[in-house]
Order: structure tokens, then C-alpha cells, then sequence
């Protein structure tokens, strides 16, 4: 069995918010550094560090590279970076589990997303613009147009009513579980230097920054829908946020073990049904242990009452999810899969990640505490 060793995240920040002005090789490598200092592990005995980063710039084209050297770290080790706008951590992590058990030598995994600082393209002036113009394009916003239609998709099923009242509990459970300091250990405090008129001042961000405790059911039901006669919300719709994550695989000790994994892939609108067979399989590859919690990565509130409906309210992401998270693309997985080892930390017993991706692929892994 895989163990894992450490298990750390960001807060999560804002679209625009504390994150704005932090290159995000700047921000793994703070969450980097502080997981393996956990992990007990000595840096140059890593085999590899991994990295999932889904907007990616020619600033850090190898952020896994670039974040392990910003940590410190030694130069001897390799790293690589996964491209994918939402599976890239997680691509990135089945590489880890895999390298593991060949090699026999830990492994820092890692993602990171900061859509905050992402560029705009100009596709066309690489040869000359004609008439003086152009037009620039947001790579985020573009794919987060299908994101939206996706999910509204997925919704179509579901009545409003349920959809508002998903991101209220969501935010609320988030809000308990910050104030009962249930979230402190899990997450990295962030400090960078931030200019300010006339100098520089230490900016620190110890806590999310995202989520809504004022959010009510009556405020959800006066939110406009983002598509016409649709049902989907900026409430119960995950808005794209800023984040990163990491953890350390090895072979021994921990504070969690990966039992399986699965993955499968089809139509984007039949994703429910391969989550199903998904799911199924990674669970009969553990053994069919009893899952006392779920963490789901609910794009939307379609996908969180789904997995509600599949393993009941009271195991479904315990601390909150992305409606109260935000989307960080990339680092969404990865840093709900931290929420899901904290949340075994303190309920014991076995957990289950699934993670969808907008193009039609669905992950699921079966963790088990080590406690």
C-alpha cells in the first residue's frame, strides 16, 4: 500500500483576492516546503517531485521543477509538471502512486492553480496584427463557458430548491468547520511581500478566504441564473479561486494509505453513470471496506446532491466543498483529498475521493487512516 506521510493545502483565496500578485511557482513552493518538512523526510531522498498545473505560462513551464528549487530544495532531484485544467493534480498523483511502488522512494505530489494571475492571449499578432487591432482571449473564462454549460447540464435533473439549499449547507459546514479550527492544521500559512505607496509591506494569508457564511436561502434564491430559464447560480456553480496543495508518498508509515484507485472515461453528460461504475470499481479493489466519508469534487450543487443521494448527507465533504472553496482547477482534487485525510483523522475508518473532469473523465480512490 501507498502511505501518506504529509498532507498540507493553502488557504483558499479569492479570484483577485490575496493570491493576486503570487506567482504560482511561488505559492507551491511554500506548500511544498512546509509538506515535506512535516513528511520528516531529507529532500535529496526523494526520488521525484509532481506537480499538476492546469494554467500554465512560459514564467515556470516545469512549476514542479521550478517550486522544488524556490523550496530550497536540492537540484540532484527531478520533478515534472501535468498539464490539465482539472485533472492535472490528479494525473499527477496516479504518476506518484505508481513511481512508489516501483521505486520504493518517497514522492512529493503536488498542484497548484492561480487563476488570478493568468495571462490573456493575443492568438493573432505573432505575424502582424492588420487594421491596428486585435482581440485578446481569456483562457480561463474560455473554458470555464464550458464548464458552466456542463454543469447546467448535470443540474437538469435536480430541482432549484435543492440546488440553493446544497450551497447554503456547503458553506455553513466550511464556516463551523474554520471556527472550530477543524481546517488550521491542514492548511499552510502563506506569507509574501506585497507592494504598497511608498514600500513594501508582509502580506499573510492564514485561512480561507472564500467562504460565505452569510450566504442564506433566501439570498440563493434571489441569485439570477447564469444560463436563460436555467438553474444554476454563482452560489451553487463553484467560482474559479486560487490554491495548492501537496503530499508526500512513500511506503512506510503515515497518516493515511491509498487502498485503490479507478478511472474511466465517456460523454461529458454521462458522467454520473461512469462515477457509478468508477466508484464501484475502486471500491472492489479495496475490499468493499464501509466508507464513513466522501469527498466529492462538486463542480456544482448537481454533483454534491448526486453523491448525497448515492451515500447519504452525513458522509458527504464534512468540512464543506467547492462551492465554499472555490474551483482551483487544477489543485481542486488534490486539495479536497487533504480535506478528506483531516477529516479521517479526526472520524477514522475509510474515505472515498472522486474527482470529475469537465471532458468527461471521473477518478475515484479509496483512502483508509492510518490511526
Amino acid at each position: 500500500m501507498v502511505k501518506i506521510l504529509s498532507a498540507l493545502r493553502s488557504p483558499a483565496g479569492t479570484y483577485g483576492g490575496p493570491f493576486r500578485d503570487v506567482p504560482p511557482a511561488h505559492l507551491l513552493a511554500e506548500v511544498y516546503k512546509t509538506t515535506v518538512e512535516k513528511s520528516g523526510i531529507d529532500p535529496s531522498n526523494f526520488f521525484e517531485a509532481l506537480a499538476g498545473w492546469g494554467i500554465q505560462t512560459s514564467e515556470a513551464p516545469n512549476i514542479a521543477r521550478v517550486s522544488w528549487l524556490l523550496a530550497g530544495f536540492p537540484i540532484e532531484v527531478p520533478a515534472m509538471t501535468f498539464q490539465g485544467k482539472n485533472e492535472g493534480g490528479i494525473w499527477a498523483l496516479l504518476d506518484g502512486i505508481r513511481k512508489v511502488k516501483f521505486e520504493g522512494k518517497p514522492v512529493l505530489v503536488g498542484a497548484v492553480d492561480v487563476p488570478s494571475t493568468s495571462p490573456y492571449l493575443l492568438k493573432t499578432v505573432r505575424f502582424g496584427v492588420r487594421g491596428g487591432h486585435t482581440v485578446s482571449h481569456d483562457p480561463v473564462e474560455e473554458f470555464l463557458a464550458n464548464y458552466a454549460e456542463w454543469n447546467e447540464y448535470l443540474a437538469r435533473d435536480f430541482n432549484r430548491e435543492d440546488l440553493d439549499d446544497y450551497a447554503v449547507r456547503s458553506n455553513r459546514k466550511a464556516f463551523t468547520a474554520q471556527r472550530q479550527g477543524k481546517l488550521k492544521e491542514q492548511t499552510v500559512i502563506i506569507r509574501f511581500k506585497k507592494k504598497i505607496p511608498g514600500g513594501e509591506t508582509e502580506e499573510v494569508v492564514s485561512e480561507d478566504r472564500t467562504i460565505d457564511p452569510a450566504l442564506s436561502p433566501s439570498r440563493a434564491q434571489k441569485a439570477e441564473t447564469i444560463f436563460p430559464d436555467g438553474k444554476l447560480t454563482k452560489f451553487t456553480l463553484a467560482q474559479k479561486a486560487d490554491g495548492a496543495a501537496a503530499l508526500v508518498l512513500s511506503t512506510d508509515g503515515g497518516i493515511a494509505g491509498i487502498l485503490s484507485y479507478s478511472f474511466s472515461a465517456g460523454r461529458p453528460e454521462d458522467v454520473f453513470e461512469i462515477a457509478d461504475r468508477v466508484v464501484d470499481d475502486a471500491l472492489k479493489k479495496a475490499g468493499n471496506p464501509n466508507i464513513s466519508l466522501v469527498e466529492v469534487e462538486d463542480h456544482s450543487s448537481a454533483i454534491g446532491l448526486w453523491a448525497e443521494r448515492k451515500f447519504g448527507k452525513d458522509k458527504v465533504n464534512i468540512y464543506g466543498g467547492l462551492l465554499a472553496y472555490g474551483y482551483t482547477l487544477s489543485a481542486s482534487p488534490m486539495m479536497g483529498l487533504v480535506r478528506l485525510i483531516y477529516g479521517l483523522r479526526e472520524m477514522g475508518g475509510y474515505g472515498l475521493l472522486v474527482a470529475f473532469g469537465v471532458e468527461g473523465e471521473v477518478f475515484a480512490f479509496v483512502i483508509g487512516s492510518t490511526l
